[in-house]
C-alpha cells in the first residue's frame, strides 16, 4: 500500500484515466470518496487537458481549494494568460517516443506468384513522404522499388521479408527503419522522427497478396504536444506560491509551485518542489488506497 507524503483537498481529474474501481463524486466522507471535477466549484482552478507526464498517462492534478479564489482567467494562450500553466515533468524530453508497427509475410509466396497480383506495401513516414513497395518476379520488368517474390525460394517468407527489409532500408527519402524480427517472416517499423505525427497509416494494395499489417504505426507521442494544462487563479487569495501534484495513473507524481507573475501582460512559471512516485493523495485516490487498490 503507498504511504503518501503530501494530501491535498481536491483534485481535478481526467475521468477517463481514473481507474478501478470507479470514482465515487461525493465528499470526502470516510475514505469512501471525495467530490472531483473538471474545475473548482468557484472556477478557480480548471483542467483544461491532461495529457501525458514524462510518459506516463496524467490522471490528475491536486490542489488545495482557495475558496476567496476569483475565477482564473485565459486568454486561450496568448500573452496575457497568466493564469494559465503547461504542466510537464522535468525531464520531459525522455518520455517521448517514436511510432512504430509491424508487419508480416504470411502466404509462403503461393499467391505471390502472379505478377499482376503483386503485392503492393505504401509506407508514409512521418514527414509526409509516401513510398510504394512492389513484389515482383526474378526477371520481371521492375519498378523504382522492389522486393523478391520468386517462388522457387525456400523458406519463402524469411527470405521474401529480408528482401523487402533491405529495400525499405535501402531508399534514404523514406525516414523509416526496418528490422527483421521473430520468425523473421516479420518486421519492426520504426519512424525516424519522433510525435504523433508518424502514427500514419500503413496501405496494402487489393488484393491483398501475402502482406499483412499486423499493427498500423502507433505510439508516437511527445510530452510538447501533448501537455497537461490548468488555469490557476493568482492574486492574494488565489494560488500564487501554492503547491499542486501532478499524479499519472501508474503513480508517477510530481509537485510544482505556481509563480504567477506580478506584471500585467506576463505569463508565470513554474519551479518543481519533487518527484517521485505515490507521493501525493487526494480526493478518490484516498479511497483507492483504503481499499488497496494503491
Amino acid at each position: 500500500m503507498a504511504d503518501y507524503k503530501y494530501a491535498f483537498d481536491y483534485g481535478v481529474y481526467d475521468v477517463t484515466n481514473m481507474g478501478e474501481p470507479q470514482p465515487i463524486n461525493v465528499p470526502d466522507n470516510g475514505l469512501m470518496g471525495g467530490e472531483y471535477g473538471l474545475s473548482a466549484s468557484n472556477g478557480s482552478f480548471q483542467l483544461l487537458s491532461a495529457g501525458r507526464f514524462g510518459g506516463s498517462i496524467v490522471e490528475g492534478v491536486l490542489f488545495n481549494y482557495q475558496p476567496s479564489a476569483s475565477a482564473a482567467q485565459s486568454d486561450n494562450g496568448g500573452t496575457a494568460d497568466h493564469d494559465r500553466f503547461s504542466l510537464m515533468s522535468p525531464g520531459h524530453g525522455a518520455g517521448n517516443t517514436a511510432a512504430t508497427a509491424v508487419i508480416s509475410i504470411t502466404s509462403n509466396g503461393s499467391n505471390m506468384i502472379n505478377p499482376t497480383d503483386s503485392p503492393k506495401l505504401l509506407l508514409t513516414d512521418a514527414d509526409g513522404t509516401a513510398i510504394t513497395f512492389t513484389g515482383v518476379l526474378t526477371g520481371a520488368n521492375y519498378p523504382t522499388f522492389t522486393f523478391n517474390i520468386s517462388a522457387d525460394m525456400p523458406e519463402r517468407n524469411f527470405f521474401i521479408m529480408k528482401d523487402l527489409v533491405a529495400c525499405i532500408n535501402s531508399v534514404a527519402a523514406l525516414d523509416i527503419t526496418a528490422t527483421q524480427v521473430h520468425n523473421h517472416s516479420r518486421a519492426l517499423l520504426v519512424q525516424g522522427a519522433i510525435g504523433g505525427v508518424g502514427n500514419t497509416t500503413i496501405t496494402v494494395a487489393t488484393p491483398v497478396t501475402g502482406v499483412k499489417i499486423d499493427r498500423n504505426f502507433s505510439g508516437g507521442h511527445t510530452e510538447e504536444g501533448d501537455p497537461t494544462i490548468v488555469l490557476a487563479a493568482g492574486g492574494a487569495t488565489g494560488y500564487h506560491a501554492t503547491s499542486a501534484a501532478v499524479v499519472c495513473a501508474d503513480g508517477n507524481t510530481v509537485l510544482y509551485c505556481f509563480e504567477h507573475s506580478s506584471s500585467s501582460g506576463v505569463k508565470g512559471s513554474l519551479g518543481p518542489i519533487i518527484s517521485g512516485f505515490n507521493l501525493a493523495t487526494g480526493p478518490n485516490i484516498r479511497r483507492l488506497t483504503a481499499l488497496g487498490y494503491r
